[in-house]
């Protein structure tokens, strides 16, 4: 990746965040981008314009304190940036500008999976942004993500749910990758047709393949992931049927899981 766009609003977990990238990108990166997006409140006077220069100045202070912190640290250009308006809308405005972008952003107290099912400016992001997006939960391990696990659908596009940009990324970390098909009910007449295929897409890669089966998808993912010792799971932002599967499910029903395991989602 070349750039890589970081969030932040100085919370714990946007540290968190901001930490996990150092860690996996520090060196490779050509150019890192932190930035706060701040917004106007609704009862602020819209006349009142040194109040808004305030509020940026504020937000400009705060940045360069935080890239002191962390000048030494980076073998890149570090950039620091403000905007006013809406946190998705100026992320999104940012990644289309810059080539080879990633956003690494922080999930707030919660795991990513369980965040994608109560919605969050990361889920937006996962939907909206032409980019990869990680999001790291404030518990995660800064760890070289040494292995994958690719949570995929066996019924979309006759299996193979496999981007260049996914295959790409498991080789710069030299990865082992899980495939896992997470399916309502058993597909083993689709099984071995899909291992065929996908082993050719993932050609000198260290794959793996696991069928999981059950009605909680987010449940699933997290149990195969603790199981392999996931170090990121990963997805595909527009994988429709799965995605539709996690959105769907009644927050009310989701039972404590993992905090600890980093996101990755992939444009289709």
């Amino acid at each position: 990746m070349k750039t890589i766009i970081l969030p932040t609003d100085f919370s714990a977990c946007s540290d968190q965040a901001v930490e996990y990238a150092i860690g996996l990108f520090g060196k490779t990166a050509t150019r890192f981008l932190l930035i706060h997006v701040y917004q106007i409140p609704l009862t602020y006077p819209s006349a009142v314009i040194p109040g808004l220069e305030i509020l940026k100045e504020k937000a400009e202070q705060d940045l360069q304190k935080k890239a002191e912190e962390l000048k030494g640290r980076i073998g890149a250009e570090l950039v620091c940036q403000a905007y006013e308006g809406d946190v998705v809308d100026a992320i999104a405005r940012l990644a289309k500008k810059e080539e080879g972008a990633m956003v690494v952003m922080g999930s707030h107290g919660m795991s990513p999976m369980r965040e994608l099912l109560v919605g969050s400016h990361a889920v937006e992001c996962i939907r909206h942004l032409p980019c990869p997006v990680i999001i790291v939960p404030e518990k995660a391990e800064i760890h070289s993500p040494e292995k994958i696990l690719f949570a995929s659908d066996a019924e979309t596009e006759g299996g193979v749910d496999a981007p260049d940009a996914l295959a790409a990324f498991a080789r710069h970390f030299d990865a082992r990758l899980t495939v896992v098909h997470v399916n309502e009910k058993s597909m083993a007449s689709v099984q071995s047709a899909t291992h065929a295929t996908l082993g050719k897409v993932y050609e000198g890669l260290k794959v793996e393949f696991r069928e999981a089966a059950g009605d909680d998808v987010s449940e699933v993912i997290e149990r195969v992931a603790d199981e392999t010792g996931a170090h990121l799971i990963a997805m595909v932002a527009h994988h429709r049927k799965l995605m539709e599967r996690i959105f769907h499910k009644s927050v009310t029903r989701k039972v404590a899981i993992s905090t600890h395991i980093p996101l990755i989602s992939f444009p289709s």
